[in-house]
């Protein structure tokens, strides 16, 4: 991972002074504690997405100093409530919880949501093209689904990059995949390892996975929720999809996938993009998705 690049996103460094750390460029310089809590913060934060009670935070750690609370600049009392001041320090805090558990081989047990798109995209950056390995171990070594999703998305950064030596280690992960899907976070693997491989193979590999969510209306929501968790809204669920279908050079490997999804965000934009694609694509596949994309809108 460039370290370089990952210090330079916003906030990391305010975190990592008051948080303290066990990388090596910073033993040795002891500013505070090691308030390992903020990791406990940043984490409950994103699982819940809303609101945290103090006392119900306090009791979740065992106890806190409120004079440290105070001294600390980015975190936030207002009444009952504790918070980051700002979301650039909440972010960075999730990454750099992140960046330690992986670069010691741990799990990320804190993870308890999917990894929303935004955060994502602070740190794709900063993963480079060696990074496979470390990320394939990762995976292996994970006991949580929603940690394991996220990671396949850093993977497809390594393939971005040029690295595509894992495509048979993937290949083989997807071939041992279970045939039931039981839960959403099961859903969410499953689907994102198929778009990873889809970096190195072409969308041929992600139309069979696209018909198999079209015949399950339970995958259908499970799409639907991914993507709304991912970006927020509904609105912007929308937007992103179709900007991501249009957007020339975007990774249209994937458009398997987003188009059928597109159904789930109607507006007038989208309808007429689905009814282009069923009458014009090169592909014929490709225009039987928009087509029954379109049917389930109408």
């Amino acid at each position: 991972m460039n370290t370089r690049i990952f210090d330079d996103i916003p906030g990391v460094g305010e975190i990592y002074l008051y948080r303290n750390s066990d990388r090596k460029d910073y033993k040795g310089r002891i500013y505070y504690e090691k308030n390992y809590w903020i990791d406990n913060l940043a984490f409950k934060l994103l699982n819940r997405n809303e609101p945290l009670l103090y006392k119900e935070f306090e009791s979740i750690v065992g106890g806190i100093d409120a004079q440290a609370l105070v001294d600390i600049p980015f975190i936030k009392i207002d009444g009952r409530y504790i918070a980051f001041a700002a979301e650039k320090f909440h972010i960075a805090a999730i990454l750099v919880a992140f960046y330690e558990s992986f670069i010691k081989g741990e799990d990320l047990d804190l993870l308890d949501t999917l990894m929303p798109y935004d955060i994502i995209s602070y740190l794709r950056p900063a993963i480079t093209a060696d990074d496979g390995d470390k990320i394939i171990k990762a995976i292996e070594k994970s006991q949580n689904n929603h940690y394991i999703r996220f990671l396949f998305l850093l993977l497809r950064r390594c393939g971005v990059e040029g690295n595509d030596d894992w495509k048979n280690w993937l290949k083989k992960y997807i071939e041992e995949l279970s045939c039931e899907i039981n839960s959403y976070s099961e859903f969410t693997v499953q689907r994102d390892a198929r778009v990873t491989l889809t970096t190195i193979k072409g969308k041929e590999s992600l139309f069979p996975f696209v018909e198999r969510i079209m015949n399950e209306p339970k995958l259908v929501e499970y799409e639907t929720r991914h993507f709304i968790e991912s970006l927020g809204t509904p609105e912007r669920a929308g937007d992103v999809i179709y900007w991501k279908i249009v957007e020339a050079g975007y990774r249209q490997n994937i458009a398997p996938i987003n188009v059928f999804s597109l159904h789930q965000f109607p507006s007038k934009h989208i309808k007429k993009l689905l009814a282009d694609i069923s009458e014009n694509h090169e592909h014929e596949k490709m225009r039987e998705i928009a087509s029954e994309a379109l049917k389930r809108m109408l």
